[in-house]
Protein backbone atom coordinates (compact mmCIF):
# COMPACT_ATOMS: atom_id res chain seq x y z
CA UNK A 1 0.00 0.00 0.00
CA UNK A 2 1.42 3.37 -1.04
CA UNK A 3 2.47 5.68 1.81
CA UNK A 4 1.89 2.91 4.38
CA UNK A 5 5.40 3.32 5.82
CA UNK A 6 4.86 7.07 6.26
CA UNK A 7 1.44 6.47 7.84
CA UNK A 8 2.93 4.07 10.42
CA UNK A 9 5.67 6.58 11.20
CA UNK A 10 3.13 9.39 11.77
CA UNK A 11 0.85 7.21 13.91
CA UNK A 12 3.80 6.22 16.12
CA UNK A 13 4.88 9.85 16.46
CA UNK A 14 1.36 11.10 17.29
CA UNK A 15 -0.02 8.10 19.18
CA UNK A 16 -0.85 10.02 22.36
CA UNK A 17 -2.47 12.85 20.39
CA UNK A 18 -4.66 10.43 18.41
CA UNK A 19 -5.67 8.39 21.46
CA UNK A 20 -6.62 11.55 23.35
CA UNK A 21 -9.25 12.22 20.66
CA UNK A 22 -10.39 8.60 20.20
CA UNK A 23 -10.38 7.52 23.85
CA UNK A 24 -10.83 9.19 27.20
CA UNK A 25 -8.85 8.39 30.37
CA UNK A 26 -10.77 6.13 32.76
CA UNK A 27 -10.81 8.75 35.52
CA UNK A 28 -12.28 11.35 33.14
CA UNK A 29 -14.97 8.91 32.00
CA UNK A 30 -15.85 8.21 35.64
CA UNK A 31 -15.97 11.95 36.37
CA UNK A 32 -18.46 12.60 33.58
CA UNK A 33 -20.45 9.45 34.27
CA UNK A 34 -21.04 10.69 37.81
CA UNK A 35 -22.04 14.15 36.51
CA UNK A 36 -24.34 12.73 33.82
CA UNK A 37 -25.97 10.26 36.20
CA UNK A 38 -27.53 13.19 38.09
CA UNK A 39 -29.17 14.37 34.86
CA UNK A 40 -29.82 11.02 33.11
CA UNK A 41 -33.40 9.75 33.07
CA UNK A 42 -35.13 6.50 31.97
CA UNK A 43 -36.98 6.48 28.67
CA UNK A 44 -40.72 7.29 28.78
CA UNK A 45 -43.26 4.84 27.31
CA UNK A 46 -43.26 4.49 23.54
CA UNK A 47 -45.98 6.35 21.65
CA UNK A 48 -47.44 4.82 18.48
CA UNK A 49 -46.56 7.05 15.47
CA UNK A 50 -49.94 6.39 13.81
CA UNK A 51 -51.66 8.37 16.56
CA UNK A 52 -50.13 11.58 15.28
CA UNK A 53 -49.78 13.24 11.91
CA UNK A 54 -46.05 13.60 11.27
CA UNK A 55 -43.91 15.10 8.53
CA UNK A 56 -40.19 14.42 8.17
CA UNK A 57 -38.09 16.97 6.26
CA UNK A 58 -34.70 16.67 4.58
CA UNK A 59 -32.78 18.12 1.63
CA UNK A 60 -29.97 17.40 -0.80
CA UNK A 61 -28.09 19.35 -3.45
CA UNK A 62 -25.70 19.02 -6.35
CA UNK A 63 -23.32 21.22 -8.31
CA UNK A 64 -22.65 21.13 -12.05
CA UNK A 65 -19.20 22.65 -12.47
CA UNK A 66 -18.84 24.65 -15.67
CA UNK A 67 -15.82 25.47 -17.77
CA UNK A 68 -14.60 28.90 -16.73
CA UNK A 69 -15.34 28.49 -13.02
CA UNK A 70 -19.10 28.93 -12.92
CA UNK A 71 -21.52 26.48 -11.32
CA UNK A 72 -25.15 25.49 -11.63
CA UNK A 73 -26.40 24.71 -8.14
CA UNK A 74 -29.51 22.56 -7.72
CA UNK A 75 -31.01 22.05 -4.25
CA UNK A 76 -34.13 20.13 -3.43
CA UNK A 77 -36.06 19.41 -0.23
CA UNK A 78 -39.04 17.26 0.67
CA UNK A 79 -41.46 16.74 3.53
CA UNK A 80 -42.86 13.20 3.73
CA UNK A 81 -45.79 12.38 6.02
CA UNK A 82 -46.44 9.12 7.85
CA UNK A 83 -49.50 8.73 5.61
CA UNK A 84 -47.37 8.86 2.44
CA UNK A 85 -47.98 12.47 1.34
CA UNK A 86 -44.97 14.22 -0.28
CA UNK A 87 -44.30 17.97 -0.36
CA UNK A 88 -41.50 18.93 -2.77
CA UNK A 89 -39.31 22.01 -3.23
CA UNK A 90 -36.52 22.65 -5.75
CA UNK A 91 -34.39 25.70 -6.53
CA UNK A 92 -31.70 26.27 -9.14
CA UNK A 93 -29.10 29.04 -9.29
CA UNK A 94 -26.09 29.76 -11.50
CA UNK A 95 -23.16 31.90 -10.36
CA UNK A 96 -19.37 32.18 -10.09
CA UNK A 97 -18.32 31.19 -6.55
CA UNK A 98 -15.16 32.97 -5.35
CA UNK A 99 -13.86 29.82 -3.60
CA UNK A 100 -14.77 26.27 -2.69
CA UNK A 101 -15.08 27.31 0.97
CA UNK A 102 -17.60 30.06 0.19
CA UNK A 103 -19.57 27.69 -2.02
CA UNK A 104 -19.66 25.00 0.70
CA UNK A 105 -20.99 27.52 3.24
CA UNK A 106 -23.70 28.74 0.87
CA UNK A 107 -24.74 25.19 -0.08
CA UNK A 108 -25.32 24.29 3.57
CA UNK A 109 -27.43 27.41 4.16
CA UNK A 110 -29.36 26.87 0.92
CA UNK A 111 -30.24 23.30 1.91
CA UNK A 112 -31.45 24.43 5.33
CA UNK A 113 -33.43 27.28 3.79
CA UNK A 114 -35.28 24.95 1.42
CA UNK A 115 -35.98 22.58 4.32
CA UNK A 116 -37.61 25.49 6.14
CA UNK A 117 -39.81 26.19 3.12
CA UNK A 118 -40.85 22.52 2.86
CA UNK A 119 -41.52 22.43 6.62
CA UNK A 120 -43.63 25.60 6.32
CA UNK A 121 -45.70 23.92 3.62
CA UNK A 122 -46.14 20.93 5.94
CA UNK A 123 -47.13 23.18 8.85
CA UNK A 124 -49.98 24.59 6.78
CA UNK A 125 -51.37 21.04 6.47
CA UNK A 126 -51.09 20.30 10.18
CA UNK A 127 -53.30 21.20 13.09
CA UNK A 128 -52.62 21.27 16.81
CA UNK A 129 -50.81 18.15 17.95
CA UNK A 130 -48.94 17.59 14.69
CA UNK A 131 -45.20 16.95 14.46
CA UNK A 132 -42.50 18.06 12.02
CA UNK A 133 -39.13 16.30 12.16
CA UNK A 134 -36.04 17.96 10.71
CA UNK A 135 -32.67 16.26 10.24
CA UNK A 136 -30.25 18.39 12.28
CA UNK A 137 -30.16 20.85 15.14
CA UNK A 138 -32.74 23.65 15.24
CA UNK A 139 -30.75 25.76 17.69
CA UNK A 140 -27.73 25.47 15.39
CA UNK A 141 -29.77 27.24 12.71
CA UNK A 142 -30.93 29.92 15.12
CA UNK A 143 -27.36 30.89 16.06
CA UNK A 144 -26.04 31.35 12.51
CA UNK A 145 -24.16 34.64 12.38
CA UNK A 146 -26.05 37.28 10.41
CA UNK A 147 -23.61 38.51 7.75
CA UNK A 148 -23.30 39.05 4.03
CA UNK A 149 -22.34 36.08 1.85
CA UNK A 150 -19.59 36.27 -0.70
CA UNK A 151 -21.70 34.66 -3.44
CA UNK A 152 -22.70 36.79 -6.46
CA UNK A 153 -26.39 37.66 -6.30
CA UNK A 154 -26.74 36.04 -2.86
CA UNK A 155 -25.00 38.62 -0.70
CA UNK A 156 -28.19 39.35 1.28
CA UNK A 157 -29.28 35.70 1.46
CA UNK A 158 -29.23 35.68 5.27
CA UNK A 159 -32.17 38.12 5.28
CA UNK A 160 -34.27 35.58 3.38
CA UNK A 161 -32.91 32.71 5.50
CA UNK A 162 -33.83 34.44 8.77
CA UNK A 163 -37.31 35.47 7.62
CA UNK A 164 -38.15 31.94 6.46
CA UNK A 165 -36.83 30.33 9.65
CA UNK A 166 -38.74 32.86 11.76
CA UNK A 167 -41.95 32.15 9.82
CA UNK A 168 -41.51 28.42 10.41
CA UNK A 169 -40.84 28.77 14.14
CA UNK A 170 -43.63 31.31 14.62
CA UNK A 171 -46.15 29.18 12.70
CA UNK A 172 -45.32 26.08 14.74
CA UNK A 173 -45.64 27.96 18.03
CA UNK A 174 -48.93 29.63 17.06
CA UNK A 175 -50.46 26.35 15.80
CA UNK A 176 -49.06 24.22 18.67
CA UNK A 177 -47.16 22.07 16.18
CA UNK A 178 -44.13 20.35 17.71
CA UNK A 179 -41.02 21.02 15.62
CA UNK A 180 -38.28 18.50 16.37
CA UNK A 181 -34.67 18.55 15.20
CA UNK A 182 -32.86 15.20 15.33
CA UNK A 183 -29.07 15.16 14.86
CA UNK A 184 -27.03 11.95 14.58
CA UNK A 185 -23.84 13.82 15.36
CA UNK A 186 -23.29 17.10 17.15
CA UNK A 187 -20.27 19.16 18.17
CA UNK A 188 -22.32 21.06 20.76
CA UNK A 189 -20.84 21.43 24.25
CA UNK A 190 -23.87 23.08 25.91
CA UNK A 191 -24.81 20.09 28.07
CA UNK A 192 -21.24 19.55 29.29
CA UNK A 193 -20.88 23.28 30.03
CA UNK A 194 -24.13 23.30 32.04
CA UNK A 195 -23.07 20.23 34.03
CA UNK A 196 -19.65 21.73 34.79
CA UNK A 197 -21.00 25.21 35.58
CA UNK A 198 -23.57 23.68 37.94
CA UNK A 199 -20.79 21.82 39.75
CA UNK A 200 -18.59 24.93 39.79
CA UNK A 201 -21.32 27.02 41.42
CA UNK A 202 -21.77 24.35 44.06
CA UNK A 203 -18.03 24.02 44.79
CA UNK A 204 -17.48 27.81 45.07
CA UNK A 205 -20.55 28.52 47.20
CA UNK A 206 -18.42 29.28 50.25
CA UNK A 207 -15.69 31.26 48.43
CA UNK A 208 -15.38 34.94 49.31
CA UNK A 209 -17.25 37.37 47.08
CA UNK A 210 -14.16 38.76 45.32
CA UNK A 211 -12.74 35.36 44.35
CA UNK A 212 -16.16 34.10 43.27
CA UNK A 213 -16.56 37.19 41.07
CA UNK A 214 -13.20 36.39 39.41
CA UNK A 215 -14.31 32.81 38.76
CA UNK A 216 -17.63 33.99 37.31
CA UNK A 217 -15.72 36.38 35.02
CA UNK A 218 -13.66 33.41 33.77
CA UNK A 219 -16.83 31.41 33.23
CA UNK A 220 -18.29 34.29 31.22
CA UNK A 221 -15.19 34.59 29.00
CA UNK A 222 -14.39 30.91 28.43
CA UNK A 223 -16.22 30.54 25.12
CA UNK A 224 -15.52 33.96 23.61
CA UNK A 225 -11.99 34.54 24.89
CA UNK A 226 -10.45 31.13 25.74
CA UNK A 227 -6.85 32.37 25.85
CA UNK A 228 -7.76 35.21 28.20
CA UNK A 229 -9.75 32.80 30.37
CA UNK A 230 -6.89 30.29 30.45
CA UNK A 231 -4.50 33.01 31.60
CA UNK A 232 -6.96 34.08 34.31
CA UNK A 233 -7.19 30.49 35.59
CA UNK A 234 -3.41 30.36 35.96
CA UNK A 235 -3.44 33.67 37.84
CA UNK A 236 -5.87 32.42 40.52
CA UNK A 237 -4.59 28.82 40.62
CA UNK A 238 -3.06 29.32 44.08
CA UNK A 239 -6.31 30.67 45.55
CA UNK A 240 -8.67 27.87 44.48
CA UNK A 241 -8.98 24.20 45.33
CA UNK A 242 -7.85 21.37 43.07
CA UNK A 243 -11.47 20.43 42.37
CA UNK A 244 -12.35 23.95 41.16
CA UNK A 245 -9.18 24.14 39.06
CA UNK A 246 -10.11 20.80 37.43
CA UNK A 247 -13.60 22.06 36.58
CA UNK A 248 -12.21 25.25 35.00
CA UNK A 249 -9.71 23.23 32.96
CA UNK A 250 -12.52 20.97 31.74
CA UNK A 251 -14.53 24.04 30.75
CA UNK A 252 -11.58 25.24 28.66
CA UNK A 253 -11.64 21.95 26.73
CA UNK A 254 -13.81 21.54 23.60
CA UNK A 255 -14.88 17.92 24.10
CA UNK A 256 -18.44 17.68 22.69
CA UNK A 257 -21.45 16.42 24.63
CA UNK A 258 -21.69 13.47 22.26
CA UNK A 259 -18.21 12.25 23.28
CA UNK A 260 -18.75 12.40 27.05
CA UNK A 261 -22.04 10.48 26.77
CA UNK A 262 -20.37 7.79 24.68
CA UNK A 263 -17.29 7.60 26.89
CA UNK A 264 -19.40 7.41 30.05
CA UNK A 265 -21.18 4.28 28.83
CA UNK A 266 -24.65 5.51 29.77
CA UNK A 267 -27.50 3.01 29.50
CA UNK A 268 -30.59 3.76 27.35
CA UNK A 269 -32.20 6.97 28.58
CA UNK A 270 -32.09 10.72 28.06
CA UNK A 271 -30.66 13.87 29.59
CA UNK A 272 -32.60 16.44 31.57
CA UNK A 273 -33.65 19.05 28.95
CA UNK A 274 -31.90 22.37 28.53
CA UNK A 275 -33.81 25.54 27.69
CA UNK A 276 -31.77 27.42 25.08
CA UNK A 277 -32.34 31.05 24.12
CA UNK A 278 -30.39 33.11 21.62
CA UNK A 279 -30.05 35.98 24.13
CA UNK A 280 -27.85 33.76 26.33
CA UNK A 281 -25.33 32.89 23.61
CA UNK A 282 -21.91 34.32 24.44
CA UNK A 283 -21.39 36.48 21.37
CA UNK A 284 -20.73 40.14 20.63
CA UNK A 285 -23.16 39.89 17.72
CA UNK A 286 -25.94 38.68 20.04
CA UNK A 287 -25.31 41.53 22.47
CA UNK A 288 -25.83 43.99 19.62
CA UNK A 289 -28.90 42.09 18.43
CA UNK A 290 -30.62 42.48 21.80
CA UNK A 291 -29.70 46.15 22.16
CA UNK A 292 -32.35 48.05 20.11
CA UNK A 293 -30.24 51.21 20.02
CA UNK A 294 -27.43 49.29 18.29
CA UNK A 295 -29.62 47.12 16.08
CA UNK A 296 -30.08 49.97 13.58
CA UNK A 297 -26.33 50.44 13.39
CA UNK A 298 -25.92 46.74 12.58
CA UNK A 299 -28.60 46.98 9.88
CA UNK A 300 -26.83 49.96 8.30
CA UNK A 301 -23.45 48.19 8.43
CA UNK A 302 -24.91 45.07 6.80
CA UNK A 303 -26.64 47.11 4.07
CA UNK A 304 -23.49 49.15 3.39
CA UNK A 305 -21.56 45.92 2.73
CA UNK A 306 -23.97 44.87 -0.05
CA UNK A 307 -23.35 45.59 -3.75
CA UNK A 308 -24.65 48.97 -4.90
CA UNK A 309 -27.51 47.36 -6.81
CA UNK A 310 -28.90 45.90 -3.56
CA UNK A 311 -28.66 48.99 -1.36
CA UNK A 312 -31.47 51.38 -0.47
CA UNK A 313 -33.99 52.24 2.23
CA UNK A 314 -36.20 49.23 1.52
CA UNK A 315 -33.26 46.81 1.87
CA UNK A 316 -32.20 48.42 5.13
CA UNK A 317 -35.75 48.10 6.45
CA UNK A 318 -35.81 44.41 5.46
CA UNK A 319 -32.48 43.85 7.24
CA UNK A 320 -33.69 45.60 10.39
CA UNK A 321 -36.91 43.55 10.36
CA UNK A 322 -34.87 40.34 10.04
CA UNK A 323 -32.76 41.36 13.05
CA UNK A 324 -35.96 42.03 15.04
CA UNK A 325 -37.19 38.58 14.12
CA UNK A 326 -33.91 36.99 15.22
CA UNK A 327 -34.34 38.65 18.61
CA UNK A 328 -37.86 37.17 18.73
CA UNK A 329 -36.86 33.56 17.97
CA UNK A 330 -38.57 31.23 20.48
CA UNK A 331 -36.70 29.20 23.08
CA UNK A 332 -35.54 25.71 22.11
CA UNK A 333 -35.45 22.64 24.35
CA UNK A 334 -32.38 20.46 23.80
CA UNK A 335 -31.49 17.02 25.12
CA UNK A 336 -29.67 13.82 24.21
CA UNK A 337 -31.26 10.37 24.05
CA UNK A 338 -30.02 6.79 23.68
CA UNK A 339 -32.63 4.26 22.56
CA UNK A 340 -30.32 1.23 22.70
CA UNK A 341 -27.34 0.14 24.77
CA UNK A 342 -24.73 0.18 21.99
CA UNK A 343 -26.18 3.02 19.93
CA UNK A 344 -24.91 6.58 19.62
CA UNK A 345 -26.76 9.39 21.45
CA UNK A 346 -29.08 11.54 19.32
CA UNK A 347 -29.29 15.30 19.85
CA UNK A 348 -32.97 16.33 20.00
CA UNK A 349 -34.12 19.95 19.72
CA UNK A 350 -37.76 20.88 20.38
CA UNK A 351 -39.78 24.00 19.54
CA UNK A 352 -43.22 24.11 21.17
CA UNK A 353 -45.27 26.90 22.80
CA UNK A 354 -44.84 25.27 26.23
CA UNK A 355 -41.02 25.53 26.03
CA UNK A 356 -41.24 29.32 26.15
CA UNK A 357 -43.04 29.07 29.48
CA UNK A 358 -40.54 26.75 31.12
CA UNK A 359 -38.60 28.26 34.00
CA UNK A 360 -34.96 27.52 34.72
CA UNK A 361 -33.65 25.86 37.85
CA UNK A 362 -32.55 28.14 40.65
CA UNK A 363 -28.90 29.17 40.81
CA UNK A 364 -28.47 29.23 37.04
CA UNK A 365 -27.61 32.97 36.92
CA UNK A 366 -30.30 33.78 34.38
CA UNK A 367 -29.52 30.89 32.07
CA UNK A 368 -26.11 32.17 30.98
CA UNK A 369 -24.20 29.18 32.31
CA UNK A 370 -26.59 26.50 33.64
CA UNK A 371 -29.64 26.03 31.43
CA UNK A 372 -31.52 23.05 32.89
CA UNK A 373 -35.28 23.46 32.68
CA UNK A 374 -37.26 23.43 35.91
CA UNK A 375 -40.61 21.64 36.34
CA UNK A 376 -43.33 21.47 33.72
CA UNK A 377 -41.29 20.06 30.85
CA UNK A 378 -42.30 16.40 31.16
CA UNK A 379 -45.41 16.38 28.91
CA UNK A 380 -43.70 17.87 25.85
CA UNK A 381 -40.45 15.93 26.23
CA UNK A 382 -42.18 12.61 26.90
CA UNK A 383 -44.44 13.07 23.87
CA UNK A 384 -41.43 13.74 21.62
CA UNK A 385 -39.29 10.91 23.02
CA UNK A 386 -42.21 8.48 22.90
CA UNK A 387 -42.77 9.39 19.26
CA UNK A 388 -39.08 9.09 18.35
CA UNK A 389 -38.87 5.77 20.17
CA UNK A 390 -41.78 4.53 18.09
CA UNK A 391 -39.93 5.52 14.91
CA UNK A 392 -36.64 4.00 16.07
CA UNK A 393 -35.68 0.84 14.16
CA UNK A 394 -32.32 -0.16 15.58
CA UNK A 395 -28.66 0.79 15.27
CA UNK A 396 -28.75 1.25 11.48
CA UNK A 397 -32.05 3.13 11.28
CA UNK A 398 -32.41 5.76 13.99
CA UNK A 399 -35.70 7.11 12.57
CA UNK A 400 -37.67 5.33 9.85
CA UNK A 401 -39.44 8.48 8.64
CA UNK A 402 -36.27 10.60 8.43
CA UNK A 403 -34.50 7.71 6.68
CA UNK A 404 -37.35 7.56 4.15
CA UNK A 405 -37.19 11.26 3.31
CA UNK A 406 -33.38 11.08 3.10
CA UNK A 407 -33.65 8.38 0.43
CA UNK A 408 -36.47 10.23 -1.33
CA UNK A 409 -34.57 13.50 -1.67
CA UNK A 410 -30.99 12.26 -2.13
CA UNK A 411 -29.18 13.60 -5.20
CA UNK A 412 -27.35 10.70 -6.84
CA UNK A 413 -24.88 10.95 -9.72
CA UNK A 414 -27.57 9.58 -12.04
CA UNK A 415 -30.01 12.31 -10.95
CA UNK A 416 -27.42 15.05 -11.44
CA UNK A 417 -26.63 13.78 -14.94
CA UNK A 418 -30.34 13.68 -15.73
CA UNK A 419 -30.79 17.25 -14.51
CA UNK A 420 -27.87 18.37 -16.68
CA UNK A 421 -29.45 16.76 -19.76
CA UNK A 422 -32.83 18.34 -18.95
CA UNK A 423 -31.26 21.79 -18.58
CA UNK A 424 -29.40 21.36 -21.89
CA UNK A 425 -32.58 20.23 -23.62
CA UNK A 426 -34.59 23.18 -22.33
CA UNK A 427 -31.88 25.75 -23.14
CA UNK A 428 -30.99 24.03 -26.44
CA UNK A 429 -27.30 24.28 -25.68
CA UNK A 430 -24.57 21.98 -24.42
CA UNK A 431 -23.16 22.61 -20.96
CA UNK A 432 -19.37 22.58 -21.10
CA UNK A 433 -18.17 21.23 -17.76
CA UNK A 434 -14.78 21.84 -16.18
CA UNK A 435 -12.06 19.28 -16.84
CA UNK A 436 -12.07 18.32 -13.16
CA UNK A 437 -15.81 17.63 -13.24
CA UNK A 438 -15.36 15.46 -16.34
CA UNK A 439 -12.58 13.47 -14.70
CA UNK A 440 -14.02 13.11 -11.22
CA UNK A 441 -17.48 11.92 -10.30
CA UNK A 442 -19.72 13.81 -7.90
CA UNK A 443 -19.45 12.73 -4.26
Amino acid sequence: MRFADLLVKEVNARKDEILSVILEPEERCEFYRELLSKRWLPLPPEKTPAENRIYAVDSSDGVIELAGGGVIHVVRAAALSNSGEAIRRLELNAFYPPSDEKLTEYRRLAREYLEHLAALDAAKNLGQGGFILIDGSIFGRIIHVFRTLDIPGKEDFMVTYVETLYDLLDTCVKKSITLVGVAKDSRSTLLRESLLAELLLEKTRNYDAELRAQIMAILRDIRRFPRQASRAVREIAGKIGEDVRTILQELLDNVPDYKIIMASGMEPGYTHPLKLELRNVASGFVEILFTPSRRGELARTFTASLPQIKTGASIEEAVYRALEHMAAYPAVAALYVKFAENDIPLRVDIVHPDVERWSLERGDLGGRYVRFASGGWEDVVHAVLGLLNGLYAGLKNYNVLLTSVDKYVKMTQRVKNLYKVKIESFLRTLIQQSRGARRVSFP
